[in-house]
């Protein structure tokens, strides 16, 4: 996992013991520089956006990162989920969160 909080940089949260966040392309020193740049660009910075999810998808721990992301995020309000996780948007993780819920709900 990614800890930030808006405003602030991201640096690889192991104190769960979520050692994944280390494998990740975002946790390589060239990366974390850049963190703002990229994982928390803003929509209108679409050529970041679209770089950081390039890097997203070829990551090892994609599918590790967007599980966390969705475990934490949950239900949350669109104004509490941040940057791109397992290479997803915010919009698209609540999207993708809300169709969950509606299969685990249609299978009960």
């Amino acid at each position: 996992m990614i800890r930030r909080t808006p405003y602030r940089r991201a640096t690889p949260d192991t104190s769960t013991g979520n050692n994944w966040a280390l494998l990740g392309i975002c946790a390589r020193p060239d990366y974390t520089k850049r963190a703002d740049e990229l994982w928390w660009a803003p929509t209108s910075k679409r050529g970041a956006l679209a770089e950081a999810i390039r890097l997203c998808h070829e990551c090892p721990v994609r599918k590790a990162c967007l599980d966390e992301a969705m475990r934490i995020e949950g239900s949350a309000h669109k104004e509490r989920r941040h940057g791109i996780r397992g290479g997803l948007q915010p919009t698209q993780r609540r999207r993708l969160y809300e169709e969950l819920e509606r299969r685990r709900k249609a299978a009960a």
